[in-house]
């Protein structure tokens, strides 16, 4: 998932759309800095400057957490990488990413930090997001009120929330032996 979605979609998504931004968030700036540098070496490519020759990386632009795209039509898009509580002010996106909001199930059996996590996530992050947008989280749900159960919980009672396709993918099938 994390591969697809975070690294790979980014790249992709700028190609098709220049002058978009991206906002990839985790629960550490390091991991999100992780998969915005391989998706920023990716941008860098043989392959993708094949598929997408009218674009390139920015060389003024091009910190491992942070970098620009520009191409041949003067489009500039954009690729952030945060920390989700790290605070994500002045970062706007069409395409948002949340991979892994908790660090471990320690955190997630912590009141507290669902609580900062959710309100990250809420009031922060959506707060982020442009008119027409995407919204991907990436994540296991470790407790019963964690950010993917307020999520689901959100949108039943909420009309206004954002709407979300929940996709499970099982470490295990049920009928695994």
């Amino acid at each position: 998932k994390s591969d697809i979605v975070s690294r790979y979609l980014p790249p992709h998504f700028l190609g098709e759309f220049p002058g978009g931004e991206v906002l990839s968030c985790s629960y550490s700036a390091d991991l999100s800095a992780t998969f915005s540098k391989d998706a920023r070496g990716i941008v860098q490519s043989d392959s993708y400057k094949k598929l997408y020759p009218d674009t390139f990386l920015d060389i003024k632009n091009s910190a491992s957490d942070n970098w620009k795209l520009h191409n041949s039509k003067g489009l500039t898009g954009s690729n952030k990488s945060s920390g989700l509580l790290s605070g994500i002010n002045g970062r706007g996106f069409e395409l948002g990413i949340l991979d892994d909001h908790t660090a471990s199930r320690a955190d997630a059996e912590s009141q507290t930090i669902r609580e900062k996590t959710w309100s990250a996530f809420n009031d922060d992050f959506l707060s982020r997001a442009a008119p027409v947008h995407i919204v991907f989280v990436i994540a296991t749900s470790w407790h019963n009120q964690d950010l993917n159960q307020k999520i689901r919980l959100s949108m039943k009672k909420d009309p206004d929330f954002p709407k979300f396709n929940i996709i499970s993918l099982p470490a295990k099938a049920k009928d695994y032996t």
